[in-house]
């Protein structure tokens, strides 16, 4: 079911760059290493859209969107307010309305930070990455929902100025065995506001 674009948007840690007082520098992820992996190890990086939570009518399984950003274009001698990722809904899942699925992502929404190589130690997407250890998890005290989601990683120490910053969004829990569904990289031109995912970098 197709509807509007909202935003989730999680919050992943302070950056630096180059940019001048009061600008806002986007940097949008990187299709060929935006995707989602699943528990029966398969991998999808061609899709428009980015899967979570549980999709298949006889067996379904388990999914975790990784998306990736070029963050090496960032300097870290430059203090930036903050950075925080931006992702498009696609639609919803079958029975729940906008404000349902925002408190279902609050139950149960976990986000994971990479290490300096990506998951599984290589930014190329692979089935590994579903098993892979993350540096940092959010805690879900620390994610606020609303028409802008955020979830807040106060952790700059894991942000790769040198490579690239990878991040997981998947449910820890499931309950009601749905599937939540964003844009992915793979979307231009004007089929969605703001397309795929985005880096926002704001200084003051």
């Amino acid at each position: 079911m197709k509807f509007k674009t909202a935003l989730l948007t999680a919050v992943v840690c302070t950056l630096s760059s180059l940019a001048q007082a009061n600008d806002t520098v986007i940097l949008k992820s990187i299709p060929a290493l935006d995707g989602d992996v699943n528990s029966s190890w398969q991998v999808d990086t061609f899709s428009s859209e980015l899967t979570i939570g549980k999709s298949g009518v006889f067996f379904p399984v388990d999914h975790k969107a990784i998306i990736t950003f070029d963050s090496s274009v960032l300097d870290a001698t430059q203090a930036a307010s903050h950075a925080h990722v931006t992702l498009n809904f696609s639609n919803f899942p079958a029975g729940k309305d906008f404000n349902q699925t925002l408190q279902y992502l609050q139950d149960n929404v976990k986000i994971e930070v990479a290490g300096p190589f990506g998951f599984g130690g290589n930014s190329t997407i692979t089935a590994l990455d579903y098993y892979a250890v993350p540096v940092a998890t959010v805690d879900k005290s620390q994610v606020t929902f609303g028409m802008v989601v955020s979830a807040i990683i106060d952790m700059p120490q894991h942000v790769n100025y040198y490579g690239h910053t990878q991040i997981a969004i998947s449910l820890e829990t499931n309950p009601e065995n749905i599937a939540i569904k964003f844009h992915s990289g793979e979307v231009t031109g004007a089929e969605v506001l703001n397309g795929g995912p985005s880096l926002v970098v704001s200084y003051n």
